[in-house]
């Protein structure tokens, strides 16, 4: 009889990595033997820990056991930070050695998976002509198209202020991105065809995520700075403080790899998510991959590309909530374990609360609504259980910020005489409105596929609880948890008072439970635009000719969207940081010579300061009780108020002096970007007013210098 040698058992080779780690991280934390020895633990344990997971000897169960861990080991970082352990090299081992325990304990507890029972498809003629090439050729294509899309971005990559990349783009950009879903068609229509479409699907979806990181050389967006500024303070003292109650769970992972490989931490967090939103597709394929694979085809084409082309603790918690929901979906087998659903929901609450809490509560919905019942009472009982999971789920972001504002005492922001018909009613009316034809064929274009997404979402999901037959229940759950969170948006966008934000951005936090809900719709859309699919398959001559054309003009507006755009239909507000941002903050810090000093600029130039200087000057402002950045932020503060005022058309000076007031400085600097509206007319007022000019890269960036008296 056939046994495995010890090291192969993991109730054994747990507790003995374990202790290694724990010497390791005692006694020679941060060498090269201590890192030799986490790489080499966490690759076995991924492979002992997955056969136990999943039955799976193949690398599902292997790359299922090096997630679980990683989720673990997060989970454990988050612990030791919040039990206020200096995170360094120490706790990398001891994370990896409380991750390896507590998963080999859990799994004794925890249902084992069953055997999945094997399908037997019925013998069909094979044809190599037919069968072998059409999926070659089409992965080959595929591949081509790809890697010219990553050739043309990498080519354009800049360090200036833009609104918008695609211009940069040469010609045949949105060609190349057009044909890529047509390829992954082509592929899954052939009987052994399914790798390649896999494949085909990976390259679609970083086709556009992958966009981004590459051609802004700076990083893109404004808020990925003000999170790597943290996570580098975390990385150089193993803590914060005051310490953050949201986006841990995205900050040790980050910093955990930076020390762990040496890389980087700036490169790890530009590319986390755009790369890490594979994980959704490999979540996707447990579902899908071995009854309707053509579904993963569907996925790049549904998901909010948006959402997942830079790096921010809401997206990472995007990614890590997705997961968790494919991964409990698919434990509908019984052949995976339900441990690793459950960590990546918790993950996800670790990284960002507010998109964690509908994740955690929509995975706990479908791991119990998949849990058969063995009598009447219990099946009522359950029933009753999961109606309340579907209410709590829907109105938790809600709740979460009325009890913290009940804990802070500001309950009287919530504006609840705004609540009735007329106001609901006009909500709805505006979502539903299609967006205004500017006659430009193409911008148009691009804004009516953000507009029909959602739309589009909830008819697929209808058609599965229509159609489909095995995840109906667990369709209808999400669709329902999804209308329920919509309706939570509404009332937030009705009643919630953010004041605290600049105006345009007040509607922020409800738009963001409006895109959970489409996430949420995701698998059970995915589920039907299977049962759409098995009947496009079938389709000959010109019929089937139509199929690729429409995924190609979808897919290409679709691509369109998830990056900035100005043009006919839609005008971005926000540019880049650029170079210039960085040398004008230098060109301060320089002039000031160690005096202290307030300035008023910019979201880029403040960003660039932030990156540069990190979070290092704040006053106390007591008419407020507030602490004040002596930067612009946030962009709903005081201070960047102060700075519109002091940069409109007619420049208030009585501004800038309040602002020296505000920041308990006498020097004072104000930025004004040549791309500022009415840039020259400011420019001038400025000079005339200020003691002294400085000229940035030639004229793309002017600062001036005041001299406030207290």
């Amino acid at each position: 009889m056939h046994t495995d040698p010890w090291w192969h058992k993991n109730e054994i080779y747990a507790p003995v990595a374990a202790a290694a780690l724990l010497l390791a991280g005692l006694f020679v934390p941060g060498t090269l033997v201590a890192k030799l020895l986490i790489v080499f633990v966490l690759l076995h344990a991924s492979w002992t820990l997955g056969r136990q997971l999943i039955h799976s000897s193949g690398i599902r169960g292997y790359g299922l056991g090096l997630l679980t861990i990683l989720a673990s080991q997060s989970l454990f970082q988050t612990i030791f930070y919040y039990g206020w352990l200096h995170l360094g090299a120490a706790t990398d081992a001891f994370s990896l050695a409380g991750a390896i325990v507590f998963l080999q304990i859990a799994l004794t507890i925890f249902p084992k998976p069953e055997e999945e029972p094997k399908s037997f498809e019925q013998e069909t003629s094979f044809s190599w002509s037919k069968d072998f090439v059409p999926p070659l050729l089409s992965l080959l294509g595929g591949a081509i198209l790809f890697f010219i899309l990553m050739k043309y971005a990498g080519s354009v990559a800049t360090f200036s202020a833009i609104r918008t990349p695609w211009p940069l783009l040469p010609e045949g950009t949105f060609l190349a991105i057009a044909l890529l879903p047509v390829t992954a068609w082509m592929a899954f229509r052939s009987k052994k065809g399914r790798m390649s479409g896999i494949l085909l699907s990976i390259f679609i979806l970083l086709s556009i995520t992958l966009l981004a990181p590459l051609i802004y050389k700076l990083g893109y967006g404004f808020d990925g700075f003000l999170h790597q500024a943290s996570e580098r303070v975390l990385l150089e003292t193993g803590t914060l403080n005051p310490k953050p109650l949201y986006y841990i769970g995205q900050y040790v992972f980050v910093t955990w790899l930076a020390r762990l490989f040496d890389v980087s931490f700036t490169s790890i967090d530009r590319f986390l998510v755009p790369i890490s939103a594979l994980l959704i597709l490999v979540s996707t394929s447990f579902v899908f991959r071995e009854k309707k694979p053509c579904a993963l085809l569907f996925l790049p084409l549904l998901l909010p590309l948006g959402a997942f082309v830079t790096t921010t603790p809401q997206s990472f918690a995007y990614v890590l909530g997705l997961v968790a929901l494919g991964l409990a979906l698919a434990t509908q087998s019984r052949a995976l374990s339900i441990l690793p659903a459950l960590l990546f929901a918790v993950w996800s609450l670790a990284t960002h609360p507010l998109a964690g809490l509908p994740f955690v509560g929509a995975t706990v919905l479908i791991l119990i609504a998949q849990k058969e019942t063995q009598s009447g009472v219990a099946e009522f009982i359950k029933k009753i259980l999961l109606g309340l999971l579907v209410f709590f789920t829907s109105a938790s972001v809600p709740l979460a910020f009325y009890l913290q504002d009940m804990l802070s005492g500001h309950t009287g922001n919530w504006q609840w005489q705004s609540l009735n018909w007329q106001s609901l009613g006009t909500s709805v009316l505006a979502a539903l409105t299609p967006p205004i034809n500017h006659v430009a064929l193409w911008a148009d274009w691009a804004t009516y596929t953000e507009f029909f997404l959602p739309f589009i979402l909830v008819l697929l999901a209808a058609l599965a609880i229509w159609k489909g037959r095995e995840r109906r229940e667990s369709s209808v759950l999400l669709t329902l948890t999804a209308v329920g969170l919509t309706a939570a948006g509404l009332l937030l966008k009705t009643v919630g008072d953010f004041s605290f934000l600049i105006d345009y951005e007040r509607g922020n936090y409800a738009d963001r439970l409006f895109l959970v809900a489409m996430l949420l719709l995701l698998f059970p859309a995915l589920e039907g635009a299977s049962v759409m699919l098995k009947h496009m398959r079938a389709e000959k001559g010109l019929k089937a000719a139509w199929i690729p054309l429409i995924l190609a003009l979808w897919f290409v507006g679709h691509a369109h969207a998830a990056l900035p755009r100005y043009d006919a239909s839609t005008a971005s507000r926000g540019w880049s940081v650029s170079l210039a941002d960085y040398d004008a903050v230098r060109a301060i810090e320089q002039d000031a010579d160690g005096q202290p000093y307030t300035v008023l600029a910019n979201q880029s130039v403040s960003a660039a300061a932030v990156d540069r200087f990190g979070f290092r000057r704040y006053v106390h402002d007591a008419s407020t009780q507030e602490d004040i950045f002596y930067y612009p932020l946030p962009t709903g503060g005081r201070l960047y108020q102060l700075f519109l005022e002091a940069v409109a058309s007619n420049p208030s000076i009585d501004a800038i002096h309040e602002a020296a007031h505000l920041g308990q400085t006498q020097l004072l600097y104000v930025v004004v970007n040549a791309y500022w509206w009415d840039a020259n007319h400011v420019s001038e007022v400025l000079k005339q007013a200020s003691e002294k000019e400085f000229i940035i890269q030639d004229g793309n960036v002017k600062i001036y210098r005041f001299n406030v008296k207290q």
